[in-house]
């Protein structure tokens, strides 16, 4: 996946989006300070959103930042409210907002130097307790505050600005940027010196080793010789822009997405006067308001802000301009530009809600975002959200890209019902009123049979198509029955009237080696088929064409930007498979999820005549459904300046309204079917017992990466007797030899206590947590192997995740040889010569050698072929095992063959449900030698 574009590069493509807008003379923002001071600005805020019953209020010095800056936080969870003085008397602004308010308790920023004594005996004398934060220097008072913030505790995340500059202008832009994201996790604000770590300020750091730590400010604020004193010898964070206003953009953004901030109400703030950025950032801290600075002058300086304030206005309020006086007229007209609702004119608009890789992630995180329950409803408001009176005519079409489910424990319930039964995943999905599903590698992992069991639990006269041009399914009797019904086609056609809209799906064409289709033909003409299936369409007058594709990803030889590169015709492409995140500023994200930003949303590539075509795709599970608002003219094509809405087209993250401001409801319905018997399954798994075990299975770290453990062992027995047993069910040579090899890094129960005593089923699904699957690859030969495991002990004194178990295999690893050395793109170069001794063997305690492959590190000659089971990931190349793709996915995950083999009768092989000391010792039985590893 690409990194996260730069803010310059992310401006520059919404430059031409921002344009669109239309001025809106009624501006029907609040607005506050014209003609007003400064002072009698923060008195007028503070009486517009602090309560009466507020309890404290903040008193700081007009002329001078430096206490006042880090107190914001403070404020804000206080409610918000800093009023300001300046020289030795009380403003009738100030003092007739604290006649309002009338708090517990007035604190004043600063000592005597800073707010004058003065100043503390009139407040004193009007009847308010006072008090005073104030330390030797900024620094200290700056502690003082975020002590009292605290209480005491480690906060989330240390905010650092520049607090300490000859130029007094520089100081406060980036304090006042951070004060609002700052407010809103009740974190603190600490100063540094642009070239210095203040000793105290250090120190207080270095007792919360674990709080995060971010810069605001770029390199010319907090140099990086400061940043490297902060992090050490971690990267440092930054929140940081160009200039103040592109710093403020930065902030905003980290606010809405990494802390789930709301942009319905928008703050405005001046970049050329602290007072009231700082009054306005603590009462949107207080409030979760985000903030964008803006320069009081220069409208190009803005563009940043501008994009950030002009995106997602489906979700705007108000925008509160604070300081209006302080502003020049185009910018406020540049504002008013950015945050009105564009409505150009459009023959036919068309809605297109998009999904992709549900992968059975149904429940919603611990946070409140994600959760299919929440998903339908989000569903339900966009299809039925109004369109713009601009467009003639309108429709909406909702599909999903593939990879519709997922193994795990979910599934396994559904796996669990009869085969007659629905699929728990499509009872949810099934409530979305998809117009068409793409067909994806994952939703044939489990076969055709199950593939047709999913499809089949669509139920009714309106349940939709799933797509796939590419493949064929005339060799599986089940799904091609679904052919002959319709229920499963290249394209499909959704009429809106005068205005038909055809879809056409896409499976990528490595199925076959990554998944389990069986006898599904996978056709690979990607470029020839998409064309004709377009031509096709466009021939029987269908103007406007969707391709929904799974292919694994948007980038790289075979990815939907290739493809498109080579077609016309196709109006948008909506992409799966590759879980890429595309947002533009201003678009809120699920916290998590900003710094993996792929590109912007939608992408604009060009197809085979330079059309621009949009591409979008979401980030997978139900953490998002994907809005694309597209503008088609009277004759079916693009328009050519807007293709789509850049103002309300996003990826909207779905978030439950009991979490999350911008949340929604839970639909019921799902909560019932869904949710409700999956919890139950999940919650038997527990207590439902398949084994006992007179060890406990080690898969803890560093052992299960270093050396044979009886986990390790276990785990590969599994997949090597699933591919032994049911060898001619998956269409392998029953009469091979059959060894296996599992991945160190592909257990996971590192310190959970597995025996011994009760193994359970969800025992399994701890110790195996991926979705991997049982792979084979047929007539591997001894210098294959040879080479894998030179791979798999390269770097065992690193603890490394390719270290490898065995089963029917006993080696012999001397690590004071030369190791396997690999290039920057995989490829072999040293091959290595740590691996001095191998046999085949399925009892490594027998005195019986059993066969040699190799001996005194030179490969034997004559040595048979055989079948090696892995799982698909190792399969693929993961962990840079130097594998060919020659090799078959097996229909099983490793877990189901970890369950099966634990279960398995003896007479059938398996263990019978008892997993002992002698056939899995704690010390492993010799399978793995290892010399020359120090500690």
């Amino acid at each position: 996946m690409a990194s996260r574009l730069s803010l310059a590069a992310m401006v520059a493509a919404l430059v031409a989006a921002l344009l669109v807008a239309v001025p809106n003379p009624a501006r029907t923002a609040e607005l506050h300070g014209d003609d007003t001071t400064s002072i009698q600005t923060a008195a007028e805020l503070s009486a517009a959103y602090v309560p009466a019953e507020a309890t404290t209020v903040f008193i700081a010095r007009a002329d001078d930042y430096a206490d006042a800056l880090a107190a914001s936080p403070l404020a804000a969870a206080a409610g918000g409210s800093i009023l300001f003085v300046e020289g030795d008397e009380v403003d009738a602004a100030t003092l007739a907002e604290l006649e309002r308010i009338s708090p517990d308790e007035v604190v004043i920023l600063g000592g005597t130097a800073a707010v004058s004594q003065a100043v503390e005996d009139q407040l004193t004398e009007a009847g308010y307790t006072t008090r005073r934060i104030a330390g030797d220097n900024r620094f200290d008072t700056a502690l003082d505050v975020a002590a009292e913030l605290t209480g005491g505790e480690c906060p989330g995340t240390f905010y650092f600005v520049e607090g300490e500059n000859a130029d007094d202008t520089r100081g406060w832009p980036d304090a006042v940027n951070a004060a609002t994201i700052a407010g809103v996790g009740g974190d603190p604000i600490l100063p540094v010196n642009a070239e210095r770590y203040p000793t105290e300020i250090g120190e207080y750091v270095g007792t919360c080793p674990d709080t995060a730590k971010i810069i605001v400010g770029g390199p010319a604020a907090v140099t990086e010789g400061t940043a490297e004193a902060i992090f050490g010898e971690d990267e440092p964070v930054r929140l940081a822009g160009e200039t103040r206003v592109g710093t403020g953009a930065a902030t905003y953004e980290y606010g809405i997405s990494e802390l789930a901030m709301t942009p319905d109400t928008r703050v405005v703030i001046p970049g050329c006067s602290y007072v009231e950025g700082l009054a306005a950032s603590a009462i949107a801290g207080a409030n979760g308001w985000p903030t964008a600075m803006l320069d009081c002058s220069n409208p190009d300086a803005n563009i940043p802000a501008l994009a950030t304030l002009g995106a997602s206005l489906d979700l705007l309020g108000q925008v509160i301009v604070v300081g209006e006086s302080l502003f020049g007229l185009d910018v406020l007209a540049a504002l008013d530009a950015a945050t009105t609702l564009a409505e150009p004119e459009a023959a036919f608009c068309l809605r297109l809600l998009h999904h992709n890789d549900g992968e059975s992630d149904i429940f919603p995180s611990s946070a409140g975002f994600g959760g299919m329950a929440n998903f339908v409803t989000l569903a339900d408001e966009l299809r039925n959200a109004a369109f713009s009176e601009a467009c003639e005519a309108s429709g909406v079409v909702t599909v999903t890209s593939g990879d519709n489910f997922l193994a795990g424990p979910e599934l396994a319930a559904s796996q669990a019902l009869g085969d007659d039964e629905p699929v728990y995943d499509a009872l949810g999905l099934s409530l979305i009123e998809y117009d068409a599903l793409d067909l994806g590698n994952h939703d044939f992992d489990f076969g055709p049979d199950f593939a047709a069991r999913f499809i089949t639990s669509f139920q009714g006269e309106d349940a939709p198509p799933f797509l796939s041009a590419n493949l064929d399914f005339s060799g599986e009797p089940a799904l091609q029955a679904l052919v002959d019904e319709g229920r499963i086609a290249p394209s499909t056609v959704v009429d809106f009237g005068e205005d038909q809209v055809g879809i056409i799906g896409l499976t990528t064409p490595n199925l076959a080696s990554i998944s389990s289709p069986r006898d599904v033909a996978v056709l690979q003409d990607i470029v020839g088929i998409t064309q004709g299936e377009v031509d096709r369409l466009t021939d029987e007058g269908v103007d406007k064409i969707i391709l929904i594709s799974h292919l694994q990803g948007i980038e790289g030889d075979d990815g939907d930007l290739a493809l498109i590169s080579q077609i016309t015709g196709v109006d948008a492409v909506v992409a799966g498979g590759g879980d890429e995140v595309l947002a533009n500023l201003g678009h809120p994200l699920v916290p998590g999820d900003l710094p993996d930003v792929f590109g912007t949303y939608p992408l604009l590539p060009t197809d085979a005549t330079d059309t621009p075509v949009p591409v979008v795709t979401t980030s997978g599970n139900y953490n998002y459904l994907g809005r694309l608002e597209l503008l088609f003219d009277a004759e079916g094509n693009l328009l050519e300046q807007v293709p789509f809405h850049p103002q309300t087209s996003r990826m909207v993250r779905v978030g439950d309204e009991a979490s999350v401001d911008d949340g929604v409801a839970a639909n019921a319905q799902v909560v019932t079917q869904v949710y409700e018997p999956i919890q139950a399954f999940v919650e038997d798994l527990e207590t439902t017992v398949i084994a006992t075990s007179e060890v406990r299975l080690d898969g803890d770290r560093p052992a299960i990466r270093q050396q044979e453990t009886n986990a390790g062992m276990l785990v590969a027995d599994s997949q090597r007797w699933l591919g032994e047993t049911n060898a001619a069910e998956f269409g392998l040579d029953p009469d091979a030899i059959f060894v296996g090899v599992q991945n160190g890094g592909g257990i996971r129960h590192d310190g959970e206590e597995i025996g011994p005593g009760d193994i359970s089923v969800l025992d399994t699904f701890s110790m195996v947590p991926f979705s991997n699957f049982v792979s084979a690859f047929e007539e591997f030969t001894a210098g294959e192997l040879k080479t894998l495991l030179e791979r798999a002990y390269f770097d065992v004194e690193g603890v490394n995740g390719a270290f490898l178990h065995l089963s029917n295999l006993v080696v012999e690893v001397d690590l004071t040889q030369q190791a396997q050395e690999q290039d920057e793109d995989g490829n072999v170069v040293t091959e290595g010569e740590r691996v001095v001794n191998l046999w085949i063997d399925d009892d490594p305690t027998d005195d019986d050698a059993g066969i040699p492959l190799v001996a005194d590190g030179e490969l034997v000659e004559g040595a048979p072929t055989f079948t090696m089971t892995i799982v698909d990931f190792s399969a693929r190349g993961g962990d840079g095992y130097p594998l060919d793709d020659d090799f078959q996915v097996l229909g099983a995950s490793y877990q189901q063959a970890l369950q099966q083999f634990i279960e398995a009768p003896v007479e059938d092989g398996g263990l019978g449900g008892e997993i002992t000391a002698a056939d899995y010792p704690e010390d492993g039985e010799g399978r793995i030698t290892i010399t020359g590893l120090e500690g």
